[in-house]
C-alpha cells in the first residue's frame, strides 16, 4: 500500500508539472475491434509513432483515463543501444476504444511491474546465467542434463512454460504451471525431480525423437532435415521480463543437400497467454525448400485441422500429459502459409510421431505461427476439447485483427 501512495503522489506531481518543458505527453488511442473482451491484449508500440524528440533522455510512465499505471517495457530488440519498442499488456472490452497516455518525463519513477514472462538458461547448479552459448552437437541426454539445469534454455509466463533440449535433438517440452509465480528458477535445483508433480507443476510432455511442442524442420524435395548440427548453434537473449521475454536460437550454415541455410528461431512469450510465438527467418532458400514445425503424438492417434479467421488451427486433444491428465496442443499458422499437413513415421532414424505443419518460407523474411498447451491440471476445463478449441478460435480471431493503433 505504501508503494501505491507514494506512485500516485509521484504521478499527481507529474501532472502538475506536465505544462512545463521537462514533461511531454502524448495520448495513443486503441480500439478492439472484436465482438469479445480481449484481456491482457500485447500491444506494441513501433519508437516511430512518438513525436517527442530526444526519447532517450526522457523517463517513461503510462497511465489509463484514471492515472492508474499501465505496465510496460521498452525493447531494444535490433540491439543498436535504443529501444524500438514499447510493449503493453491492456484490457479491452468489446468494440471499446481506450486513451493511453504516455508521459515523458525528467524525473525518475521506482514503480517496478509484477514480472509476467521469464527466460532461463543456467548451468547444472543453477548459479550462472548463460548467454551466447553454443549448442552441444550430442544427442545423449545425460550429457545435456550433466551441463544444463533444463537441458537448455526455458521460458515461461504466468500461464505455462517450456523448454528446448538444446543438443543435437533441438527438440522443445513444456513444462504445466499450477502457478502465476515465475518459477524456472528453481525447476531442477537441489534434487528437485520436475518429472513428479510438484507445487508448481511439473514436465508434462513425453517428446522423444518427435518435434515435441512446435520445434522446427527443413523440408527440401522429399527429406525431412530436423535442424540438429549446422556449423554452429547459439541462443542469444534478447529481453527478459517483465511482460515480456523473447530469445533467438540461432543456426548457422545448417547443410540440406546440395546448399546450407542460416536459420534465426525467435522465441517470444508474454504475459496470460498459453502460447509462444515463434518466428523464423532464414537465408539460402532454393527450390522448393520449406519450414516444417510440429506437434508429437507419442499418445495421440487423431489431430484436428480447422481454418478459423485468417488462421489454421492443427491440434490434438486427448490424455497425453505425464500425469495422465488431458493435454490440448496446438499449432496456429496463418492460413496464406501453410502448404499441407501431414504425419511423419511412428518409428525410423529421423523425426517420428509428430504431426507436421509445412510453412511458406521466404529468404529473410520472417515466418510467424504459435504453439498453445491446455493442461487439465492446471485448469479443469481443458478436459473438454471444446473448451480447447474454443479459446484457440477466439485467439485466431484475436490475431487476424489486431488492436488498431493511432
Amino acid at each position: 500500500m505504501k508503494k501505491q501512495i507514494t506512485f500516485s503522489i509521484f504521478i499527481t506531481m507529474l501532472l502538475l508539472t506536465a505544462c512545463q518543458e521537462r514533461t511531454t505527453q502524448q495520448i495513443i488511442k486503441l480500439t478492439n475491434p472484436s465482438d469479445f473482451d480481449r484481456v491482457d491484449e500485447p500491444i506494441v508500440l513501433a519508437r516511430n509513432i512518438f513525436t517527442i524528440k530526444d526519447i532517450p533522455n526522457k523517463n517513461c510512465i503510462v497511465l489509463d483515463k484514471d492515472q492508474r499505471a499501465i505496465p510496460f517495457q521498452l525493447d531494444d530488440l535490433d540491439e543498436d543501444g535504443q529501444w524500438d519498442e514499447m510493449f503493453l499488456l491492456v484490457d479491452l472490452k468489446k468494440k471499446e476504444q481506450i486513451d493511453i497516455i504516455v508521459m515523458w518525463t525528467d524525473q525518475m519513477s521506482n514503480k517496478q511491474f509484477r514480472q509476467r514472462a521469464n527466460v532461463r538458461f543456467a548451468n547444472k547448479a543453477g548459479d550462472k546465467i548463460l548467454n551466447d552459448v553454443n549448442r552441444l552437437r550430442s544427442t545423449d541426454t545425460k550429457l545435456s542434463q550433466a551441463e544444463f539445469q533444463m537441458e537448455g534454455p526455458a521460458w515461461e509466463n504466468d500461464v505455462v512454460a517450456f523448454r528446448n533440449y538444446f543438443d543435437a535433438r533441438n527438440g522443445i517440452d513444456i513444462y504445466g504451471k499450477r502457478t502465476k509465480e515465475m518459477i524456472l528458477h528453481k525447476v531442477g535445483i537441489n534434487g528437485q525431480n520436475y518429472h513428479q508433480l510438484d507445487d508448481w507443476g511439473m514436465d508434462i510432455l513425453k517428446v522423444g525423437t518427435s518435434l515435441g511442442a512446435g520445434a522446427i524442420a527443413i523440408s527440401s524435395g522429399d527429406t525431412l532435415y530436423r535442424v540438429d548440427l549446422p556449423e554452429t548453434s547459439t541462443y542469444h537473449l534478447l529481453v527478459n521480463g517483465p511482460l515480456r521475454s523473447v530469445f533467438d536460437l540461432k543456426h548457422h550454415n545448417f547443410k540440406i543437400g546440395d546448399h546450407q541455410l542460416n536459420i534465426n528461431h525467435r522465441i517470444s512469450i508474454w504475459g496470460g497467454a498459453a502460447c509462444y510465438k515463434s518466428s523464423v527467418t532464414i537465408d539460402g532458400l532454393q527450390g522448393n525448400d520449406a519450414l516444417v514445425t510440429g506437434i508429437v503424438n507419442l499418445h495421440s492417434d487423431t489431430y484436428i485441422e480447422e481454418k478459423a479467421d485468417q488462421y489454421l488451427i492443427l491440434a490434438t486433444h486427448d490424455i497425453q500429459a505425464e500425469d495422465q491428465a488431458a493435454l490440448g496442443m496446438a499449432l496456429l499458422a496463418k492460413s496464406k502459409d501453410v502448404i499441407d499437413v501431414s504425419e511423419a513415421p511412428k518409428e525410423g532414424s529421423g523425426i517420428v510421431s509428430t504431426y507436421l505443419l509445412k510453412l511458406k518460407a521466404e529468404n529473410n523474411k520472417p515466418t510467424n505461427f504459435y504453439f498453445y498447451a491446455g493442461w487439465a491440471t492446471q485448469d479443469k476445463g481443458y478436459t473438454d476439447k471444446s473448451y480447447f478449441m474454443k479459446r484457440l478460435k477466439k485467439d485466431a480471431m484475436r490475431w487476424s485483427r489486431p488492436i488498431i493503433i493511432k
